[in-house]
């Protein structure tokens, strides 16, 4: 993208987050293509159920849905929602990568970026940063309890990077 961006809608640095509220463009639709090709990636690499990025616009402190992996999910993610006590949002604030394992009707709670219930037991969310500041963060899914290690967070800081690197 371009560095002298009209960057009018709560974005950071030089980005312009316009598309994520018109999502007209077609070079656009093609990053959420691109992205959402990076998500499947993702999703195979771990075995995981499914994976997902959520922009955060700072200004309006609320995070939109930017790509999943899948149409075949194992909740229905919510569009928008705002910056609060969830676990996505744990990871924006703190700028650090976690995993969390949902085994309880209160961690189940905190799954803020779902619609409805969900069958999530494992999730492991890593923050995109561009100059210094959280753009969105990835989340990948699964079924099962335990299921994703350290090892993982490390990995996925490759397909993470792959995004941030493709935003510039």
């Amino acid at each position: 993208m371009e560095e002298t961006s009209k960057n009018t809608d709560g974005g950071i640095g030089e980005l312009n987050f316009e598309f994520f509220e018109k999502g007209k463009d077609d070079s656009d639709k093609e990053f959420a293509s691109s992205v959402k090709n990076i998500l499947i990636l993702v999703k195979d690499f771990y075995g995981a159920d499914c994976a997902a990025v959520y922009w955060f616009n700072k200004i309006k402190q609320g995070f939109k849905l930017l790509a999943a992996s899948d149409d075949e999910r194992i909740g229905e993610y919510a569009e928008r929602f705002p910056l609060g006590n969830d676990y996505a949002s744990t990871v924006c604030l703190r700028k650090n990568a976690e995993i969390f394992n949902i085994s309880s009707d209160k961690d189940r709670e905190l799954l803020g970026h779902f619609k409805n219930d969900s069958n999530v037991k494992s999730l492991m969310a890593y923050p995109l940063l561009f100059q210094d500041e959280v753009v969105a963060v990835v989340l990948c899914e699964s079924k099962t309890l335990n299921f994703f290690g350290t090892p993982n967070i490390y990995s996925l800081k490759v397909f993470a990077e792959s995004i941030t690197n493709y935003i510039r």
